[in-house]
């Protein structure tokens, strides 16, 4: 009769009518690609790893230039604008935290130099008439069509969301002379 017990040594000793004999409780490893995977994951993730910090040395564009004028309009108005546009339709830009850490930076850099092409209230008076009226019709189809502000934006940006009180007073005030 034969009984095996294990020890917390990870020796396996056999009783065999009182004598004693020890085996080795590891087997040989069978499966030699588990430490090579290990090694292959532990490489990739420091590769990723430098490439991040790498990435952290482009430069990126987030100046704020000078203000050459600015939209007339009520305090209520400017108000709305101010917290909801101004960040990439202006000169005025606050850079958020991750405005400086890439490949988020790129994007953030990309979206106010677009939105400052596209409708800029820091150069408000080097439109026409005729440009200010289009600029704001377009501004308001978009925001009625909720396309303005884009919805990536009001979460990283908390609290801040354009009531249904903010967009007549919007609609009011585009509609209304210059």
């Amino acid at each position: 009769m034969t009984i095996h017990a294990t020890k917390p040594l990870g020796i396996e000793f056999a009783a065999t009518w009182g004598t004693t004999k020890q085996y080795p409780t590891e087997a040989p490893c069978d499966n030699q690609e588990e430490p090579t995977m290990k090694k292959w994951l532990l490489g990739a993730v420091f590769l990723l790893l430098i490439a991040f910090v790498m990435i952290q040395f482009i430069p990126v564009d987030r100046t704020n230039p000078p203000v050459l004028s600015d939209i007339p309009t009520e305090p209520e108005v400017k108000a709305v604008l101010q917290a909801l546009c101004y960040d990439c339709h202006s000169h005025e830009t606050v850079w958020p935290w991750y405005s400086r850490i890439a490949p988020v930076s790129w994007r953030v850099a990309k979206d106010v130099h677009k939105g400052r092409e596209e409708l800029n209230f820091s150069m408000w008076d080097q439109y026409t008439t005729q440009e200010q009226v289009k600029k704001m019709r377009e501004s308001l189809k978009e925001v009625a069509a909720g396309e303005m502000p884009p919805w990536f934006y009001t979460p990283t940006h908390r609290g801040l969301h354009l009531s249904a009180e903010d967009r007549m007073m919007l609609r009011t005030w585009a509609d209304g002379p210059l």
